[in-house]
């Protein structure tokens, strides 16, 4: 083994090191496809020898069938990266809106145009995450349609950001104070920024990976 060296003892401890190569080394994060097939081949091997030793909260081992698969976690990996790099690009159009209100607080709707096509790119990780292509569109209003009635995402927690910043005139930010509707823009693209990143990370870390596959 190249890779998972030394190699883990239990199911777990291969599937956590899985995800933190799958992490580096995916083509769709800036990795190599090769490295990645000789990541996946290797970690198939090894799932057949540990896939019935697991550990338990205490430490100690024990044996248990599982009914997993390495596909699962491989076709999981593969489309969270795709995910991520929606996400990367949103991060650019966040940190360039950031510095717009730092330093030029009289460009609102420059600012505004940026948190927006974040967001864009925000929804759009949802959408790759749950095995879609995204549309071509910049529709909010459509993306946001997707996340819920397609991909089956609850958008209920930022839904009122997402409107705010799907609205092309944006009155909603129209304050007495410019200042004040470059924070409130800011605070409402960071919020998105929270759930989505949040979302992904749940599966990251492996916290709904039994549930998911369960359904």
């Amino acid at each position: 083994m190249i890779y998972f060296n030394p190699m883990p003892e239990t199911l777990e401890g291969l599937k956590k090191l899985y995800r933190k190569l799958s992490r580096e080394h995916h083509p769709d994060v800036g990795g190599s496809d090769e490295i990645m097939k000789l990541i996946n081949r290797e970690y198939t091997e090894l799932f057949k020898e540990l896939k019935d030793i697991h550990i338990d909260s205490n430490g100690e081992k024990y044996r248990k069938e599982t009914k997993e698969t390495p596909e699962q976690l491989i076709e999981l990996m593969n489309r969270l990266n795709k995910a991520q790099k929606w996400v990367d690009s949103a991060e650019n159009d966040l940190l360039e809106a950031e510095y717009i209100e730092s330093m030029y607080s009289d460009l609102f709707s420059t600012l505004w145009q940026h948190c927006r096509e974040a967001v864009v790119k925000y929804l759009k990780a949802l959408i790759v995450f749950k095995c879609k292509i995204p549309p071509v569109t910049k529709n909010m209003s459509k993306l946001i349609e997707i996340c819920e009635k397609s991909a089956k995402i609850n958008l209920t927690y930022i839904y009122k950001e997402c409107e705010r910043l799907a609205n092309h005139k944006h009155q909603e930010y129209e304050f007495d104070d410019s200042y004040n509707a470059s924070g409130q823009i800011l605070k409402d693209t960071e919020r998105i920024k929270y759930f989505v990143t949040s979302y992904l990370e749940e599966f990251l870390i492996g916290k709904f990976f039994e549930i998911y596959f369960i359904k």
